[in-house]
């Protein structure tokens, strides 16, 4: 393929080849063949011999560059970049080559700065290239992977802004991180509609080029300057958080979080800052010690029939997504184990899991350890692995496990790295993966008790060592009580942790006291977590509209549902859109349907018929919510009711995308029970959930008599 003399010079220098290198185009084309034949060797050779008779050619050096990251000489790469951007220093691809050697070589500041700059040559060049993409979405990853979301997600948030590609590994990784529930906290910091006034004009244009081009450490400084002038100023102290959190020094963000909280005179602004606080354990106060355990087993039959038999255990079988909740990060693991268990403290009480309850005293951890069980496998022993295990109980962890070997002697590693989580934390997230253990099990009562009589009584070194009760009793400190509750109730959203910290809300009389009107607007990027100190009611319709959706992307369920009634509650209000009502019903639906939330049968049958009937109104597919009617119908064992739904379904809404699958699956689920040839005409097929299903064949329709269910392949 002939090279396009009108084309930018692959060198960066902003120029056309016809102008900048024209006599290099017959090079240009030798290394293109070279490359598309995936002769990299070759085409490198022929880069070095361009370069040794005219090293001042900045697309030759272009391509040694990509050819040694090609070729993975990660020496010879950082030698070619650091080069080639001494050579060309205004060349926006030198630079995003050098970011490039420095995150490859583990360098994250240095890569950052050196794409600062390459952000710099472009913006007097007027054009940005792929490479400098490419440089971003390494970064990205990287950062990621390090648990530097912020600075992540800022990074490519700007390179969206500027590049403008909707369907690009820069969108993927960006969406990626904006839909992760681990991060949710940590990844939308943006503060800038708060800033909307004259008195932040100047600050914010110069602010706004220094974030944009990745100059922190020189906004940094600019807020501090400015903070040595104005040091009353909460929301500065806020923004300078934000940027700390780019930078990474996170201690020192989570000081400037909490000065802005102390200074800011709005009650919920002030909450919203120290909820950011608290993200940041130095401000909790020291943790627990855990450690991880693995245990080679060498008779795996006799272990598994003995944590199986063990009433201290919970033990079960978890499918992947299970399992990846259960044990985040563990996704190396070549196969899923056989078994996950937590080991309790004390034994489950008689009659199994049925109405079962955890028993702990206070200020003790229900769960000793998690573990996951393998069975012998081709390449790797038996084994068992503990996680998030007391460091305290070790010894006694050990003897329970010699117990179930029968033996005095066992292959014991102790992991020499400690993990310190902080008591409440711990106590919450035991509460999320009991529930994927044994959804069964009677949680909500016990976890309730630990809470309402344990937390009250916990010191937080952010209340001065007061206890969260003594606290919430200073005026000086009620501000910090009401972040910690909310922090905690985002973290974990989930009903078993959000309705006994909302008791203590209440029973310690808890309140936002200042109003908060915020202009969605205002802010290029809206921060989820501020609708948690905002009054949902009071919310403006596309505030509202806008923060669901945000909720909805993010998977924040709690908060969701929270929205979702207030949507429903304004469905009538002219400046709500009918399509959000209608996603408000489904949410809504989704959560009665839920096993773990037990609502009433009632509740879920009244909101259906509501739905149904405003959807039908507004011309909207509604056979989701007919979805709901068919568990409602199966829940009651109600026969005909299953059929009429089922019927309905296939008759009205078979063309709706979202039924599509509801349809597919339980077709399926009938033609897996259908009976013999001969026995099925007229007869019952099966029953599923105890529910018989009809079939009917095509003959028997004569006469405009409506149709039983149908099933493929079964006529």
């Amino acid at each position: 393929m002939a090279i396009d003399r009108f084309a930018l010079c692959p060198g960066g220098t902003g120029k056309k080849i016809k102008f900048c290198h024209s006599e290099c185009v017959g090079f240009l084309e030798k290394i293109q063949k070279l490359m598309e034949s995936e002769q990299l060797r070759a085409a490198l050779q022929l880069v070095d011999q361009t370069l040794a008779r005219d090293p001042n050619r900045a697309c030759v050096w272009s391509f040694k560059c990509l050819l040694e990251r090609a070729t993975g000489d990660v020496e010879q790469f950082a030698k070619a970049a650091e080069e080639f951007s001494r050579r060309f220093p205004k060349s926006p691809i030198a630079l995003a080559e050098q970011s490039l050697s420095h995150i490859i070589r583990g360098n994250v500041t240095e890569a950052i700065t050196f794409l600062g700059q390459s952000i710099d040559a472009s913006s007097e060049q007027r054009m940005l290239y792929t490479r400098q993409a490419v440089a971003a979405v390494t970064i990205g990853e990287t950062l990621a992977d390090y648990g530097h979301i912020p600075a992540a997600t800022e990074i490519l948030t700007i390179f969206l802004s500027l590049m403008g590609e909707q369907d690009s590994p820069l969108k993927e990784l960006a969406t990626e991180l904006a839909t992760s529930r681990e991060v949710l906290e940590i990844r939308e910091m943006q503060w800038d509609g708060l800033f909307a006034t004259d008195r932040y004009r100047q600050l914010l244009e110069v602010c706004d080029h220094l974030a944009a081009h990745l100059r922190w450490q020189e906004l940094e400084n600019h807020l501090k300057e400015y903070l040595n002038r104005e040091p009353e100023d909460a929301r500065v102290w806020h923004y300078l958080g934000v940027v700390q959190m780019w930078l990474m020094n996170y201690q020192a963000a989570g000081e400037s979080f909490a000065r802005a909280g102390e200074l800011e005179k709005n009650d919920r602004l002030s909450v919203f800052s120290l909820s950011r606080a608290v993200l940041f354990s130095p401000i909790l106060g020291s943790g627990d010690k855990f450690r991880n355990v693995t245990v080679i087993v060498d008779d795996p039959n006799r272990l598994k029939e003995a944590i199986l038999s063990d009433r201290r255990v919970l033990a079960r079988k978890l499918d992947v997504d299970e399992y990846r909740q259960m044990f985040s990060g563990q996704d190396d693991e070549p196969v899923l184990p056989e078994l996950a268990l937590a080991v309790l403290r004390r034994p489950l009480p008689d009659g199994e899991s049925e109405g079962a309850r955890l028993y702990a005293e206070i200020g003790e951890m229900p769960v000793i350890a998690y573990a996951r069980y393998y069975g012998r496998q081709t390449d790797r022993p038996a084994r068992l692995v503990f996680e998030d295990a007391l460091e305290s109980e070790l010894e006694w962890l050990k003897e329970l496990v010699k117990g179930w070997l029968g033996s005095d002697t066992i292959e014991w590693s102790v992991d020499p790295n400690v993990n310190e989580k902080l008591p409440v934390v711990k106590l919450f997230s035991d509460a999320t993966r009991i529930c994927l253990l044994e959804p069964s099990i009677s949680f909500e009562a016990e976890w309730a008790s630990l809470i309402g009589k344990w937390l009250p009584a916990m010191t937080f070194k952010c209340l001065g060592d007061k206890s969260l009760a003594e606290a919430a009793k200073d005026p000086q400190k009620r501000r910090w009580v009401m972040a910690l509750l909310i922090s905690l109730k985002s973290r974990f959203g989930i009903r078993s942790v959000v309705d006994p910290v909302d008791e203590l809300w209440q029973q310690f009389g808890l309140g936002l006291e200042d109003d908060l009107t915020l202009d969605a607007k205002l802010f290029r990027r809206i921060p989820l977590s501020l609708v948690r100190v905002l009054d949902v009611p009071k919310l403006p319709p596309k505030f509202l509209g806008g923060f669901y959706s945000l909720a909805k992307q993010y998977e924040e369920t709690y908060l969701l549902q929270q929205l979702a009634h207030e949507v429903l509650r304004r469905k009538d209000d002219a400046e709500i859109p009918p399509e959000l009502v209608r996603s408000a019903y489904l949410e809504l639906m989704e959560g009665l349907l839920d096993p773990a939330n037990r609502s009433s049968l009632e509740q879920l049958t009244e909101l259906v018929k509501e739905g149904i009937a405003f959807l039908e109104k507004h011309n909207l597919p509604h056979g989701m919510l007919h979805a709901a009617d068919f568990h409602v119908a199966l829940a009651r064992t109600d026969q005909n009711a299953v059929t009429s739904v089922i019927e309905h379904i296939l008759r009205e809404h078979e063309n709706e995308k979202d039924i599509t699958q509801f349809i597919r699956g339980f077709l399926a689920l009938a033609a897996q029970m259908t009976p013999p040839e001969e026995e099925k005409k007229g007869k019952v097929l099966a029953e599923a959930d105890g529910v018989d299903i009809f079939f009917t064949p095509k003959d028997s329709t004569a006469g405009g008599a409506p149709k039983k269910i149908w099933i493929p392949g079964a006529d």
